[in-house]
């Protein structure tokens, strides 16, 4: 199997004026190179522009506040799942430079989007289609839950940004385009240091990286051939050291995870596997609108896939991008069913899945271009690939949010519940005590810390009605609303998305309200 990538852009569309006499092209704007590379980062500073406001503008959620634990040390001899090791490290350092506020925390993972801006651009750039490249440009860039993650402190954002841009690298090394040794060298180097920094920021990934990692050892192997073998020999043990050294370290921490019974999100067979990947890929909310795009994406995905089938048939030869995206999807799908099978491993679910996301997207620019090299197929090819372009806008756009995630809504109104808190605690003669459901105990802490100094911090969680602050979980408390001693005692003063129910001890609300200076955050 031989893998290559098409030649620099063209124009595509011509007409003939009239008036002029000579050929003038339609769209030379979007088909000169350099204003094609200016709409492509336009679209990424677009994107960044909405990736950092959710990033200032969201509540800290419960798995963010968790990491921030670490960050502070409180959990530092704590091993969980929870800890992303290069993300918490990341947190702590924008934390001394910034200050410890959502927006700082988070900026290692929107700044991260820029690696995948260039990732995605380094593997399209060599695309002749325009329409193509734009079509590809709304696939790779439009990805729903990508967009939310790189908006949080967490490591998948980071994780993706790594696995993309290694990939991209080794797109790169394999696609037949003229390297120097040195160039070669190092991108080889790089895609093994991408890897890395994958299993520390999004370790269960590991199959996935496993496979890149692999084949980029391998290729070098067996397709590289310097003119100087000592550059070959020093790379390749640079790579092999440091793959296998990351990897052990990474396997032995996953061990470690699963011998404390860390491990527990995951799916349990394959179907439910697909089944929760396609769901969490598309808007919850099954509309007939929702229905129709998600009909529309898998059927141009099928004829997609169906047409660069053909093509590759007929061809015995496949884009590198389409190639390395099979093996490595593959090559990873059956690890996990030998960890699934033989080690009683968890499948994957919903945000541990994602970096699958690349890979079908991937996939199917690879199929794209298969097919609109085809002559009989190409216009077909290109209209399908439209199709799918303006389906992952619509995609995205259906779960564009800045209130709220996807996967955490009970956290969406945290900072407001506390600021009204504080508003009440600030009048009190003491620092007050709260009391709250477990679910939100790293976040309101969180918000303690950095937004009163009126509130007690601890780690208890449960309601006992002895605090003179209450965060109530409305669905979980069932006496919420009518238990005699908590209408006698508190005065219910906000209620919040998610389930969230703000009580003041009576004697505390009475207090502040005679001051005039309280106010209740929406």
């Amino acid at each position: 199997m031989s893998l290559v990538l098409c030649a620099p852009p063209s124009k595509f569309l011509t007409f003939d004026s009239q008036n002029h006499g000579n050929s003038i092209s339609l769209i030379f704007l979007m088909s000169n190179t350099a204003i094609r590379s200016s709409i492509f980062w336009s679209v990424v500073a677009l994107l960044l522009t909405y990736i950092a406001y959710r990033a200032y503008a969201l509540s800290f959620t419960i798995d963010e506040a968790m990491s921030y634990n670490y960050v502070l040390g409180i959990w530092e001899d704590d091993l969980r799942a929870n800890d992303h090791w290069l993300n918490t490290f990341l947190m702590r350092v924008s934390k001394g430079l910034f200050g410890p506020w959502e927006w700082s925390l988070r900026l290692p993972n929107v700044l991260s989007f820029l690696l995948y801006g260039a990732a995605v651009f380094s593997m399209l750039r060599r695309v002749k289609s325009n329409v193509l490249f734009y079509a590809a440009t709304a696939i790779l860039l439009f990805q729903p839950t990508y967009l939310e993650f790189f908006s949080l402190a967490r490591g998948y954002g980071l994780g993706v940004a790594f696995f993309a841009f290694g990939f991209a690298l080794l797109v790169s090394l394999t696609d037949g385009r003229e390297l120097s040794e040195a160039r070669r060298s190092w991108r080889y180097m790089g895609v093994i240091a991408m890897g890395a920094l994958v299993f520390f920021s999004y370790i269960s990934a590991l199959n996935v990286v496993l496979m890149l990692m692999g084949l980029a050892i391998l290729h070098a192997i067996v397709k590289w051939k310097p003119k100087r073998k000592a550059t070959k020999r020093v790379t390749l043990m640079w790579m092999v050291t440091f793959a296998v050294g990351s990897t052990l370290q990474a396997a032995r921490l996953l061990l470690e995870l699963k011998e404390d019974g860390e491990l527990f999100i995951g799916t349990n067979t394959f179907a439910q596997w697909a089944d929760d990947t396609f769901s969490y890929y598309f808007p919850r909310e099954l509309n007939r609108i929702e229905l129709l795009l998600r009909t529309a994406t898998v059927v141009a995905a099928i004829l997609m896939v169906i047409g660069g089938g053909v093509r590759w048939y007929r061809q015995k030869k496949v884009p590198a991008i389409l190639g390395l995206s099979i093996l490595i999807g593959l090559g990873s799908l059956f690890g996990w069913f030998i960890q699934h099978k033989f080690m009683g491993a968890n499948l994957p679910q919903d945000r541990t899945t994602m970096i699958y996301f690349f890979l079908f997207a991937t996939g199917l620019v690879g199929a794209s271009k298969l097919v609109v090299e085809e002559e009989r197929l190409h216009m077909a090819g290109l209209s399908t690939a439209v199709v799918l372009g303006v389906l992952s806008i619509w995609n995205a756009a259906a779960q564009f949010n800045v209130e709220r995630t996807r996967i955490w809504p009970n956290s969406q109104k945290m900072k407001q519940a506390v600021l009204t808190a504080d508003s009440f605690a600030r009048h009190w003669h003491e620092p007050v005590h709260a009391e709250r459901h477990y679910f939100f105990l790293s976040n309101l802490n969180y918000y303690f810390r950095t937004r009163s100094n009126h509130i007690v911090v601890d780690e208890k969680v449960g309601i006992q009605l002895e605090a003179e602050l209450l965060f109530v979980h409305t669905e979980d408390f069932k006496y919420a609303f009518d238990y005699p001693d908590l209408i006698e005692q508190y005065e219910r003063v906000a209620t919040y998305p998610g389930d969230i129910a703000l009580y003041v001890r009576k004697d505390v609300y009475d207090h502040a309200m005679k001051t005039g200076e309280v106010v209740i955050y929406e």
